[in-house]
């Protein structure tokens, strides 16, 4: 059985990717069953997307991280022990590595968008070359062609494009069917 695998690699520090802010850190070891509140170097005008993830093992029983009161500047985090070895859920201190990222566009996605899974057969990861938001080059070749017209239309019932219609809907009609085919066809002769 084959299995994709993905994971979100951070640098401690702040920036800005894509017009979002974003910033990344860790804590001391001080992280227990506890709430302990962390504060960001940033104010976001609202709550932003918190990430987090235990980075030491410091206890004898399994733990996972838990977040609550996610505010504009704060977030309160504590390890919570499972109970399948006893019912106790008293925990020392583990170190906490966090990163948060500015929600106003990813809340609103009109300007955000995830770019879709390289399609059946396909080469590489399929790219808007004209930034329309639909995937024209959907062999990711880096050439807009008559290959991408047959690669769409030997995926079209994949889930690849299905699960991402909006990236594939050239008739803009809320389905990806052979007319979005035809129309792209149709855009590739001009």
């Amino acid at each position: 059985m084959n299995e994709q695998v993905g994971y979100l690699s951070v640098t401690p520090g702040q920036g800005t990717n894509y017009g979002l802010q974003f910033e990344a850190s860790h804590t001391g070891a001080n992280v227990g069953d506890s709430t302990t509140t962390i504060s960001f170097d940033r104010e976001y005008n609202r709550p932003p997307l918190f990430v987090g993830s235990i980075e030491t093992f410091e206890g004898f029983d399994t733990v996972h991280l838990r977040y609550s009161s996610l505010e504009e500047n704060v977030v309160d985090v504590r390890v919570e022990e499972e109970t399948s070895e006893d019912s106790e859920t008293g925990h020392t201190g583990e170190r906490v590595g966090w990163a948060v990222f500015q929600t106003e566009d990813v809340l609103y996605p009109s300007s955000v968008r995830l770019a879709p899974p390289v399609l059946p057969s396909g080469d590489g990861q399929p790219q808007d070359p004209d930034n329309d938001g639909t995937f024209e080059d959907t062999d990711g070749s880096g050439t807009f062609d008559i290959f991408d017209v047959q690669r769409l239309f030997d995926s079209l019932y994949s889930g690849a494009v299905q699960d991402y219609a909006e990236a594939f809907d050239f008739h803009r009609d809320g389905a990806v069917d052979v007319f979005d085919v035809q129309k792209l066809f149709n855009e590739l002769i001009g």
